[in-house]
């Protein structure tokens, strides 16, 4: 098969686009998808990182040692979610849905999140994918930041008082920052008028640097409109509302990317200095070095299908 390198990519990018496809060649064993088709003369370009569609509805993937059950929960066949081996949508499937199917898998996430996060985590409840928080107490569903704002995973757990807390955590691979569509629910909320619900649950939170003004609007320190924190102040507020809200106690953003992604090396510290104390005790940057060296320390299943799950990981993601 003939695949090419994309024009567009980063040296980052580059690297995982060569890596996920020579996964799917050599480990997978299948061929590749057109990415784009050029409208003028037809020819389609190969880029080696999208399955053909009956691999994908195959749930290739997916860890074979989860796809199972993964495939069970995951709902109806997404071509970005099954197919794009590159994007991060299907990367929470792999990695943290697998900790919330046994007991003893939930109580070895609750010992990594001690050592990672330093929480009082006595006991995890739930794991949650592609989780948007919302209530049936309000007309159009959304209790929060009335809009659809999600997790790529959330992690309920109890603390040593038996109070519910949250964990919200935003996975990255390649992607950077991304641009808002005119029109969009997004863009209206924020770029043509910041809504009620982000400005109050923001000045509330007491997580930033706020401006010294007359008003809440003016005090609205308006960089995390700009398109590389915007993501990242979205999820960290979509957990403080719930604090706000009474629906947990104590709440926790982690943004998880890899190391090669230096848009994120540079972009998360300057998150970190717009941040309070407060801010920066409820945000926390991770690695995924970080996170599978901590895996390791703890066995989540038996030790033969916990070894091939974390050398999968490990093998399919780091560089």
């Amino acid at each position: 098969e003939k695949v090419e390198l994309y024009a567009g990519d980063t040296d980052w990018q580059r690297i995982a686009r060569t890596k996920q496809s020579d996964f799917r060649r050599n480990c997978l064993q299948v061929g590749c998808e057109a990415n784009s088709l050029n409208r003028q003369d037809g020819t389609k370009n190969y880029y080696g990182n999208v399955l053909q569609e009956k691999d994908a509805r195959k749930g290739l993937n997916f860890y074979e040692g989860f796809r199972k059950e993964i495939l069970s929960a995951i709902g109806a066949y997404r071509q970005p979610l099954w197919a794009n081996l590159l994007r991060s949508e299907h990367i929470p499937w792999n990695l943290f849905f697998p900790m919330g199917l046994t007991s003893r898998a939930k109580e070895a996430c609750g010992e990594l999140l001690r050592e990672l996060t330093g929480l009082e985590v006595k006991e995890v409840t739930c794991i949650r994918v592609e989780y948007a928080p919302s209530s049936a107490d309000t007309t159009d569903g959304w209790r929060y930041l009335n809009d659809g704002t999600s997790f790529d995973c959330y992690i309920a757990y109890k603390d040593n008082s038996d109070a519910f807390c949250g964990i919200g955590i935003e996975v990255k691979y390649t992607e950077m920052a991304y641009k808002l569509q005119p029109g969009s629910s997004e863009y209206r909320h924020t770029r043509e008028k910041l809504s009620e619900e982000y400005l109050c649950v923001t000045l509330q939170s007491g997580c930033y640097h706020t401006l010294s003004a007359a008003t809440d609007e003016e005090a609205f320190p308006k960089v995390l409109i700009e398109d590389d924190y915007r993501q990242l102040w979205r999820n960290h507020m979509l957990g403080m509302s719930m604090v706000q809200h009474s629906d947990i106690r104590h709440f926790l953003s982690v943004h998880l990317y890899p190391s090669g992604n230096k848009h994120y090396e540079k972009v998360l510290p300057e998150y970190e200095r717009l941040l309070t104390e407060k801010g920066q005790s409820t945000f926390l940057p991770l690695t995924y070095e970080r996170l599978f060296e901590a895996m390791g320390h703890y066995v989540f299943f038996s030790c033969e299908e916990d070894s091939k799950w974390k050398e999968y990981l490990r093998d399919r993601y780091l560089y």
